[in-house]
């Protein structure tokens, strides 16, 4: 998803927790609720694991100063609190899919290719070439026993 060629937009319509918000830290777009219960964060170490290195480094990138805060000390964000520390992009009132599906839309007509992937590529070669470089060894180590 990080590295796909084309831009992808998230709806987040209900919790982006563990796995799923790394899923939506892999995207170009995140949009989730502004209202309601829905919670957003990468809980592993509350839960007795290790966040994956791919986990950390979109962290990294995507919630900048935030992300000690995000991945190592597991804390747990609602909607508009998520948008601050960049798990989402930002937040809607009202439906999340329909605001997703409008940016798609949007960006779909805004960017051209080739030039939307190679300036993407170039974002984001380094970090894609690091975590497969370690994904084998970095899967194992996140799930064995501690």
């Amino acid at each position: 998803v990080f590295g796909f060629k084309k831009p992808v937009v998230m709806a987040a319509t209900g919790h982006g927790l563990a796995l799923g918000a790394v899923l939506l830290l892999a995207g170009d777009v995140r949009i989730g609720p502004a209202t309601g219960k829905s919670k957003f964060g990468l809980n592993e170490v509350a839960i007795g694991m290790v966040l994956p290195e791919y986990g950390w480094q979109l962290a990294k990138q995507r919630c900048g100063t935030s992300y000690s805060r995000v991945a190592t000390q597991a804390t747990i964000y609602p909607g508009p609190e998520a948008a601050k520390v960049g798990l989402l992009d930002w937040t809607v009132e009202g439906d999340v899919f329909q605001a997703a599906m409008q940016e798609a839309t949007r960006l779909g007509s805004h960017v051209t290719q080739p030039a939307f992937f190679k300036s993407k590529d170039i974002e984001r070669a380094a970090l894609i070439q690091t975590v497969m470089q370690n994904l084998e060894k970095d899967v194992k180590s996140s799930f064995a026993k501690l």
